[in-house]
Formats: C-alpha cells, structure tokens, sequence
C-alpha cells in the first residue's frame, strides 16, 4: 500500500500556520523562528494566495536589502503555488518537489487548505517505513535461522 498525503498529516497533524499578505516580513520571520518551521501559507483575508519560504527571504528580501519591517508578505511571497492533495502518494509529492525544486507543499482536500508538508516530512516518513522493513526482515531471518 502507497502511503498517501493524508497518511502523513495524520501523524503530524494538521496546524496550519498563515499570515496575511499584509503583514510585514518581520512578523513572518519572527513566525518562522518561533514555530521552527521553513515556510507559512499567505491569506488575503480566507484566500489563500502564496506560500512565504525561507528561501523567497534570500531571493526576494536579502539581495535588495529592504528592510523586513517595511515589506509586506504579500510583496515577497511565491504566488504560484505548487500544491498536493491528501490522496497523493509520496512518491508523486517527492517527484513533483524535485522536479520543480521546492520543499513545501500546501495540501488540500478539494477546495479546503487542510495542511502543509514539507520534504523532511517526506523523509522521515520513508525513514519510518524503511526501518521497519528492516525490523521486519531482521525478525523474519532471525526467526527462520532460530
């Protein structure tokens, strides 16, 4: 059985973190360093509208030196989303995240922002399920040798 999207954010569980595109890049920032996380959704209002990275900071704010408590989120943030849904397997998430060199993934379940994923979830996921294959094969063994 494919482990789906879904699968992962059951173990996670669902926060979501947003701002608005709005808010200065300094409040984003200051999110991303108390949440320990590499990326929020952007909302105008309800609407999702982008996705601010760590790396959308480097790209978009660094190189020009603007001053974050000046810029809005909206001014730096990704707003050609690459997204997922729960019923997508990880192998396609690992394929699309690769292909279009991202690490995060907004995840919906049709029209519903229901999560976010990023590509450490992804690995420690498959991690997870190598480890116990290896469990799994080093008790078979064991078992057929004993």
């Amino acid at each position: 059985m494919q482990t789906k999207v879904k699968d992962i954010l059951t173990k996670k569980g669902g926060e979501i973190i947003t701002v608005q595109k709005n808010d200065s890049v300094a409040d984003v920032v200051s999110i991303l360093n108390d949440k320990h996380i590499g990326a929020v959704i952007v909302k105008d209002g309800e609407t999702v509208v982008g996705i601010l990275s760590e790396r959308d900071l480097l790209k978009k704010l660094l190189p020009e030196c603007k001053c974050a408590s000046e810029v809005k989120a909206g001014e730096i943030m990704t707003d050609h989303l690459v997204i997922t849904t729960v019923e997508t397997s990880i192998e396609e998430c690992m394929t699309v995240m690769t292909e279009k060199r991202i690490r995060h993934l907004p995840v919906f379940d049709g029209k519903d922002l229901v999560g976010i994923i990023s590509i450490g979830d992804l690995m420690k996921n498959i991690v997870q399920e190598k480890s116990a294959q290896v469990s799994y094969l080093h008790d078979y063994i064991a078992g057929a040798l004993g």
